[in-house]
């Protein structure tokens, strides 16, 4: 969970820290220098300024590390959006979450894989087998969708196993 850029600078910084004290000790050679690391984002301001992040969170790569990647995955919590701001502004900031994140990867050259956690109540993000082709088109754009333990449970199981293949099918 980010509200940051200086949040995944920290993180990126402590990995090279253990990967040397690794390599002392252990007596290990390794090339990863860098890790990959998936912002997640959940506060309607935060998502809001999530270029601004991700931008800062780029200059560092490039100028401490010589790097940039080639593609991104960002997830926005849909889910504690809503708990957070309420239905309509969860909504819309999902909705401006997926075009910044590829008006960035455009800007930037990344490839970008937006990723949208929600819960399977409507308030939550309605992400379940019943209203699966409606979540599909309201998240055009996305990469990844995260469902929570209710898809499963509460629902039969055919009918979860064909949403779930019209997720795999649509959503690339």
């Amino acid at each position: 969970m980010a509200e940051n850029s200086s949040q995944l600078i920290y993180l990126q910084k402590t990995f090279k820290k253990i990967a040397k004290a690794t390599e002392e000790i252990f007596d290990i050679k390794s090339s990863i220098k860098t890790i990959s690391i998936i912002p997640l984002f959940e506060e309607f301001s935060v998502i809001a300024n999530s270029k601004n992040i991700l931008k800062e969170y780029i200059d560092f790569l490039k100028k401490e590390y010589n790097y940039k990647p080639k593609q991104m995955r960002i997830f926005t919590a849909r889910s504690d959006t809503a708990l957070n701001a309420g239905l309509l502004p969860a909504k819309l900031a999902a909705k401006q979450a997926i075009h910044l994140y590829h008006q960035f990867g455009e800007e930037n050259e990344i490839e970008m894989y937006p990723w949208i956690g929600g819960g399977s109540l409507p308030f939550r993000g309605g992400i379940n087998p019943e209203n699966i082709d409606a979540t599909i088109f309201e998240h055009k754009g996305v990469g990844s969708l995260t469902i929570q333990s209710a898809f499963r449970y509460d629902y039969e199981e055919t009918q979860v196993k064909k949403a779930i293949k019209k997720m795999n099918e649509q959503i690339p």
